[in-house]
């Protein structure tokens, strides 16, 4: 049982296979300085995200790549590791890197569902070990995370490379370069299938790297949805050394030219069939709604928010809640996630407080964006700059940060 960074560093120096790390549910341990950490080979690092309302422990780093060196914040140091569910283990790969740029993981135990809810910021596989079912001489099966804000350097929410078969289901996407790529090596190969890819693309969902002359041996895409039209959803970079399919997906792409553009040079060992495009009717999400009390007055303010009228399209409970606050400097700033929440504003500015909620199934909403306006006090002016990020791509309408001067 951990709580902290010097306890969770030496619980990996020492911790053998079989044994389970367990970080506390209420644990919050930066490892900004500390990364590139090894889960030992049959050691399970596991909290209680998703056991009643618990969140789960969060291990969290802002640590960037060091030139084109991609420094992990944890990594598996041997076979038989395991990121766990309530219901099932998800092992992870030998020598595998999981690699955070302005990350954080929510170590999860949670029941399996389409969604997932388990947080997980950015994660790769390498020289992956074999899982029951599976061909090959390697297999991992990252589920129920939430690799997101990994849109700076390397960008990856999930990269696969050497032996084997990686599996990737049932993961919540969200602020990547990349959701998941995997590398151009004739022996790397992933199934995708059962994701949810949402709105916050810096560049398209799923990547392939490769040449003409090769790309990966098997690349399977079956049963996600993509959220964002404004991108490509998956783009094959080659001709796959076994093959790649791509069947069964909801995207909200208006066709199959707009979601999977076909490489120039790329013509054989793929197919593309069975999906379907276009948005989702509304009725097929929960509807997040939320009001604000008061939407506008005098730095600081502390105003009262309440999202107990949102719902469930098919008719299901609302099981969970976040709320994203947006006004700090931090990449993912504050967070609440109750019905009820309750936040004070320190700073002038016009601000657009977010909130998802998601069914029992964990399907998430659509984001809703409150308003809300902190004058300045005592009758000052106040001068505000939206800042658009640098990256390439659109990430069109998301100007998250404000800098406010004062003058009387």
């Amino acid at each position: 049982m951990v709580s902290t960074r010097q306890e969770l560093l030496e619980a990996l120096g020492r911790a053998q296979s079989g044994q389970i790390i367990y970080v506390r549910d209420d644990a919050v341990i930066e490892m900004t300085g500390a990364d590139d950490q090894a889960i030992p080979g049959g050691v399970t690092l596991a909290s209680g995200r998703g056991c009643g309302e618990s969140l789960g422990g969060l291990i969290h780093s802002t640590s960037l790549t060091d030139g084109l060196k991609c420094i992990p914040m944890l990594k598996t140091g041997g076979a038989g590791c395991a990121l766990p569910g309530c219901a099932c283990v998800d092992h992870l790969p030998r020598s595998a890197t999981i690699t955070l740029i302005k990350s954080r993981l929510r170590m999860l135990s949670a029941p399996t569902t389409p969604a997932g809810s388990g947080q997980l910021r950015a994660l790769g596989l390498e020289q992956v070990g074999r899982l029951p079912g599976q061909g090959g001489r390697g297999g991992a099966h990252p589920s129920q995370l939430y690799p997101s804000h990994t849109a700076l350097g390397f960008g990856y929410g999930v990269w696969v490379s050497g032996g084997g078969m990686a599996v990737i289901e049932a993961n919540l996407l969200d602020f990547c370069r990349h959701h998941v790529a995997s590398g151009a090596q004739a022996d790397s190969s992933f199934e995708a299938r059962y994701n949810i890819c949402l709105d916050h693309d810096v560049w398209h969902s799923f990547d392939r790297h490769g040449d003409p002359a090769h790309a990966g041996n098997k690349t399977l895409i079956h049963h996600n949805e993509f959220r964002n039209p404004d991108l490509p959803a998956i783009v094959l970079r080659g001709n796959p050394v076994g093959e790649a399919r791509f069947h069964d997906n909801w995207f909200a792409h208006a066709n199959q030219a707009a979601a999977i553009p076909i490489r120039k040079g790329v013509t054989k060992n793929f197919s593309i069939g069975m999906n379907h495009f276009g948005p989702l009717p509304e009725s097929s999400y929960p509807t997040a709604r939320a009001t604000a009390t008061p939407t506008s007055g005098p730095a600081p303010l502390t105003v009262e928010f309440d999202a107990s009228a949102s719902s469930d399209g098919p008719g299901g409970p609302i099981a969970s809640y976040l709320w994203s606050f947006n006004d700090t400097p931090d990449a993912v700033g504050p967070e609440a996630h109750q019905a009820k929440a309750r936040y004070t504003f320190r700073d002038p500015g016009r601000y657009h407080v977010g909130l998802r909620v998601a069914n029992a199934q964990g399907i998430p909403s659509r984001t809703l964006l409150v308003p809300v306006t902190i004058n300045p006090p005592r009758g000052d002016c106040v001068l505000s700059a939206w800042i658009k990020d640098s990256y390439y791509g659109p990430l069109k309408g998301y100007y998250r940060k404000q800098s406010c001067s004062t003058e009387k």
